[in-house]
């Protein structure tokens, strides 16, 4: 893993932790919802930190960046940063709010109770029997990575399209010189 990748996915999970904390001391987050600001913040952010370390990664190879080694810096970094997040979130499940489960399970009754108000007693145990087992901390740390994980190799992929520039054949680097 390059130091790039490293570098910022450390300070992209950081930042993912901070506006986590924030979002949640400010009460902007409130348990079982998601905030579109958050989450677009989050997004802007990791795209400006994944161009970032390849305009570094770039630098340090004379001017070059091949696709591939774009889109593993910033895979990478992606990767180490859905770590941090992963932290926060478990944080804040088992210590700030233990009944983020149950606040979970209470929106999803009170979603299926507005759009099928007609549903029978065991439609409904078994709705939520579903989402029970699917909001599980075992599971929340699958979606968790599982999401972390394929949301960063997408915005790699498109940011590496956009930051690669191959090397002419032919051209060595200072890599190359020390052997």
């Amino acid at each position: 893993m390059s130091i790039e990748a490293k570098r910022y996915g450390l300070i992209l999970g950081a930042f993912s932790i901070l506006s986590g904390v924030l979002f949640y001391v400010t009460g902007m987050s409130t348990v079982g919802e998601n905030n579109p600001v958050q989450s677009v913040l989050a997004i802007a952010i990791m795209i400006v930190l994944f161009i970032l370390a390849a305009r570094d990664q770039k630098k340090r190879q004379g001017g070059y960046l091949s696709y591939g080694e774009g889109f593993k810096t910033m895979l990478g970094a992606g990767v180490i940063s859905t770590i941090f997040s992963l932290v926060w979130v478990m944080l804040l499940i088992y210590v700030l709010e233990p009944g983020y489960v149950e606040v979970i399970l209470d929106n999803s009754y009170e979603q299926m109770m507005e759009q099928n108000p007609n549903m029978s007693d065991a439609e409904v145990e078994m709705a939520l029997g579903m989402t029970e087992k699917f909001v599980s901390p075992g599971w929340m740390v699958i979606w968790i990575l599982f999401g972390g994980i394929l949301s960063s190799a997408f915005f790699a992929a498109l940011m590496a399209l956009a930051t690669s520039k191959k090397r002419p054949p032919f051209i060595a680097t200072e890599e190359d010189a020390k052997g």
